[in-house]
């Protein structure tokens, strides 16, 4: 469709033609301009899964990564595997401490922090009766997948509110919207508590 328009919020101009939008996307292709081009992001869980498919995709379009995860040895590799754009540090997201340094390893290697994505999480195998619910687990699930996500906002906010700019991005389920009798009582709990931070 020739004749089609494309909005996009950045260069080339505001609203092009689609062909022209094409166009111009080559030519950045070409030049090397990628979407995250120059931008630094923290991704907490990305030694495997969804954070590691994340920070591959986010040094494909030009950041540096804080790979932060529980795992060393995994997280090792991956970085390694990732390449010069990769960096890794240990963190467990129940201890806040781990996260603040993780945040300021970003800043102090690369002067900013543009993407905090909270990304470290555990899957709940809890009962489906309130009654027989472990709250040593929900003790657990709740350190990691909501206190540490909180976490996570906490200490990005201090450094990209002085910046004036940033994004903060957290996986969430929908488990949590869907209500009881399709998923567990804990699991309804920690996704609505993490949802509403």
């Amino acid at each position: 469709m020739l004749g089609a328009w494309k909005c996009k919020p950045q260069f080339p101009p505001v609203c092009v033609p689609a062909f022209e939008l094409l166009f111009w996307q080559k030519i950045m292709l070409r030049m090397g301009l990628r979407k995250l081009q120059d931008k630094v992001a923290l991704i907490t869980g990305a030694a495997s899964g969804i954070g590691k498919a994340t920070a591959t995709k986010f040094i494909n379009n030009g950041a540096k990564v804080i790979i932060a995860d529980i795992d060393q040895e995994l997280g090792q590799e991956t970085a390694k595997e990732l390449g010069p754009n990769a960096t890794f540090i240990a963190c467990d997201v129940t201890q806040e401490s781990d996260i603040s340094n993780a945040v300021d390893l970003a800043v102090s290697k690369h002067k900013q922090l543009d993407i905090m994505y909270n990304n470290a999480g555990i899957a709940c195998r809890s009962p489906l009766s309130i009654v027989d619910l472990d709250l040593e687990l929900f003790d657990k699930v709740m350190d990691i997948n909501v206190r540490g996500v909180v976490a996570g906002i906490k200490h990005a906010a201090r450094v990209m509110i002085p910046r004036g700019s940033g994004s903060i991005l957290c996986t969430a389920s929908v488990t949590g919207v869907i209500g009881r009798g399709v998923t567990t009582h804990l699991l309804n709990i920690q996704v609505c508590g993490c949802g509403h931070c």
